[in-house]
């Protein structure tokens, strides 16, 4: 308010008050300003339509065409921004990419003669007149998404803009828990228009599906429709329990077909229960999820030893229920066996020998989700019997120089029960449904569902982490939508 001199570059220049602002008009040359979309967003497969505001505050009527052209560097920006998969650089995997993928089309188009050079047609600005002129950018189905860094000409005067190229109509794919098994599709509309959206399931063979596997809807502007697929997993996949799920997506010029990972185990019902000394006695064990491939090891922040194969470390592991318990058992190969905490000279409890068990067992929109909100546990199995409990004092991770960190998300009363074996070891650990949300496990429902066996050579850090289903480029332990499912079987 009590600014009485304003400069720009040096010299003064007049204004105006507007409240707490000062207003500064330009009256040397055109202005350009982008009038919609506001936050220059382009959708593939669309004609998307770019509103700009020419003002001449000049005394001399002005005549041009509007056009844009991309930073000279815009490939290396498109190649960075396809092959960034948003982690740790040193911790990047070489085994996988993300658990969601682009299925079609299968490559994108490498030109950008769509935006790079469009050009509206010639207009003419009267003297302190002003326009709005349109310009249509028709971006290609297969047109990459990502950001591109552009400059807006018009008569001598430039304005620097980025453009975001994203898909009109996404969709979640997913298994819910608190249901019997499903696959659920929920199709969201991106833009501020009416879309008409065909959706339809590709289901992996071994998934048995009942009803439609297409739908057919109209999304308003942002709003989201949901449907479903009932499936039983009617074979088994011996070489990695992988069952992906691919959905093609169709409206108006943009269609694309995208594919989600989908690891699934079954967890048997126990008539009797199975026993915990290692015997196997009472368990089912047809159909085990394996770890027992290099693509499972996660890179690890401080780095990996190099595995020496199965007998180095693998696991078969094995779930079963019963009206008490829920039963995790772990067949672990290892030539050395590291049983002993020995802290402080190993900073965590995981850098030992051990066991680790992911349960999402929410039900509302924060499942499958970070933060880990009420219902989601990480419980952790050493090799000994014990209930995994630890004080303070010995969760201080500092024994070896990390960092303090906090208690993980254990299973209130959960037991783990440690057998050595001629090949290695087995870990089975119980999980009592009294510590688990009410109605968790149910003939046919399912939960979020991962593991992964630690592995130490006698040393004071883990040789490696080996993980079931999260092996991806943002595995389970940081990304809890890379975590498989854990389908509850009838009772037989």
């Amino acid at each position: 308010p009590n600014v009485t001199i304003v400069e720009v570059n040096g010299k003064s220049v007049e204004f105006e008050r507007e409240g707490d602002y000062v207003r500064v008009r330009q009256k040397d040359h055109v202005t350009i300003e982008v009038v919609s979309p506001k936050d220059s967003t382009l959708f593939v497969g669309l004609n998307n339509r770019l509103s700009v505001r020419i003002v001449n505050p000049t005394n001399s009527p002005v005549r041009g065409s509007l056009s844009i052209k991309l930073s000279s560097d815009w490939k290396e920006r498109v190649t960075s921004q396809l092959q960034w998969w948003g982690g740790v650089v040193n911790l990047l995997p070489l085994n996988k990419g993300s658990v969601r993928r682009t299925v079609e089309p299968g490559k994108y188009r490498e030109d950008a003669g769509w935006i790079n050079g469009a050009s509206s047609a010639e207009v003419a600005i009267a003297a302190r007149g002003s326009q709005v002129v349109d310009l249509v950018l028709d971006v290609p189905n297969d047109a990459p998404p990502v950001t591109y860094l552009a400059t807006m000409h018009f008569a001598g005067t430039t304005l620097g803009r980025s453009f975001t190229v994203t898909h009109p109509v996404t969709a979640d794919i997913r298994m819910p828990n608190g249901k019997s098994a499903r696959i659920e599709i929920v199709l969201a509309n991106h833009t501020n228009s009416t879309l008409p959206v065909t959706a339809r399931v590709h289901p992996e063979t071994y998934w048995k599906t009942e009803g439609s596997l297409s739908q057919r809807v109209s999304l308003k502007p942002h709003e989201k429709a949901t449907f479903s697929v009932p499936v039983q997993l009617g074979a088994y996949s011996a070489g990695n329990q992988f069952y992906p799920v691919q959905v093609s997506m169709q409206s108006g010029g943009f269609s694309v077909k995208i594919e989600r990972d989908l690891y699934a185990g079954i967890a048997h019902f126990a008539r009797k229960a199975p026993s915990l000394d290692g015997s196997w006695n009472g368990w089912n064990r047809s159909n085990p999820m394996t770890i027992d491939k290099p693509t499972q090891i996660h890179k690890l922040l401080l780095g990996n030893q190099p595995w020496g194969g199965k007998s180095d470390c693998s696991a078969r592991i094995y779930a079963m229920y019963d009206e008490r318990y829920l039963y995790v058992g772990a067949e672990v190969s290892d030539q050395t066996n590291v049983t002993t905490w020995n802290f402080p000279a190993m900073s965590y409890p995981w850098d030992t020998d051990c066991m680790e068990v992911v349960l999402d067992t929410r039900t509302g929109a924060d499942q499958g989700y970070d933060p880990p909100t009420p219902g989601l546990y990480r419980h952790l199995s050493l090799a000994e019997y014990r209930r995994t409990e630890f004080t303070q004092d010995r969760w201080q991770g500092g024994g070896a120089g990390g960092p303090t960190l906090p208690k993980p998300l254990l299973v209130e009363n959960a037991e783990t029960y440690y057998t050595k074996t001629d090949s290695g070891y087995v870990l089975i650990c119980r999980y009592p449904l009294t510590s688990l949300p009410e109605g968790t496990v149910k003939p046919g429902h399912k939960i979020g569902f991962d593991v992964a066996v630690n592995d130490n050579d006698g040393t004071t850090y883990r040789k490696n982490v080996h993980i079931w289903a999260g092996f991806t480029s943002n595995q389970t332990w940081w990304d809890l939508g890379s975590m498989g499912a854990l389908i509850f079987g009838e009772r037989e």
